[in-house]
């Protein structure tokens, strides 16, 4: 009689714990389930909540679809509450900045850090993991020649533009270029510009009007061409003459405008230097 009473017991301890969605307490597993999921469930024993005859059991379900259809386990509360427990996003450290896009002009730099864990449940989300800033280099060489421009009121009429700063050349040459080659025009459309332009006169260059540069025989080379004329459909670069750190990048748009001066409104007017 004891025995039968101690197996009872027994047999209604496994049936209680069955109950639950949690069954870690008794070697099983939590059951974490989304959805529809007619596999998440367990069995339950009877009790006067479910109206059973004695010895008999029923399933009840742990999936998120069992509050619709009524037969969810009774601890599912509490069991999706240490499912749902939400788990941040967790990053790395930042990499080193990387080299400079540009060796000639303004370019930009990289950095990143990559997920060490993934946000669950609610967790917050990671925040920005690549950035990136401007940077700045003078290693022009061969064909990557920065061009420095001033707005086309620096233009000295009707005599010496000769002396335009910041370089001063050599006079006998100077009016030997001028008989050889006249003003011309060259248009460029405006890519970008350094934040460092804000507060220099640069600050007005608008990226949405296109640009007139006009090359003055008192600085072209002996070919006639002016420093950073570039070439049609190519990313160069330029610098904006006096303001340190002011620069950008350009894209030309069309060949020489011959026995030409920058002064069409419809165009952001500026010189070589």
């Amino acid at each position: 009689m004891l025995l039968l009473l101690g197996l009872l017991f027994v047999q209604f301890i496994i049936l209680s714990s069955a109950q639950f969605c949690d069954q870690r307490a008794n070697g099983g597993e939590l059951l974490c389930c989304k959805g529809t999921n007619n596999s998440c469930w367990v069995r339950v024993p009877s009790s006067p909540e479910n109206a059973l005859p004695a010895g008999q059991t029923r399933v009840c379900y742990c999936d998120e679809y069992c509050r619709t259809t009524g037969d969810c386990c009774s601890d599912l509360k509490r069991v999706e509450a240490e499912c749902r427990a939400a788990q941040d996003c967790v990053l790395s450290r930042w990499s080193r900045w990387s080299k400079c896009s540009e060796q000639c002009g303004f370019g930009t730099m990289k950095r990143h850090r990559g997920i060490l864990q993934t946000p669950k449940n609610g967790g917050k989300a990671c925040p920005i993991r690549r950035e990136k800033k401007g940077c700045f280099q003078q290693n022009c060489k061969g064909d990557m020649v920065l061009a420095q421009i001033l707005p086309a009121e620096y233009r000295r009429q009707p005599f010496p533009i000769d002396f335009i700063l910041p370089w001063k050349k050599n006079l006998t040459k100077i009016q030997k270029i001028r008989k050889s080659f006249r003003s011309h025009c060259v248009n460029f459309k405006l890519m970008s510009k350094h934040p460092d332009c804000k507060g220099t006169w640069a600050e007005k260059l608008k990226l949405s009007k296109p640009m007139c540069v006009e090359c003055q025989p008192a600085i072209m080379d002996d070919n006639g061409f002016c420093k950073g004329e570039g070439i049609v459909g190519n990313f160069t670069s330029w610098v904006a003459t006096n303001s340190k750190s002011c620069s950008g990048l350009w894209m030309r748009v069309g060949e020489k405008i011959p026995n030409c001066k920058c002064v069409d409104q419809e165009f952001q007017n500026f010189i070589f230097v």
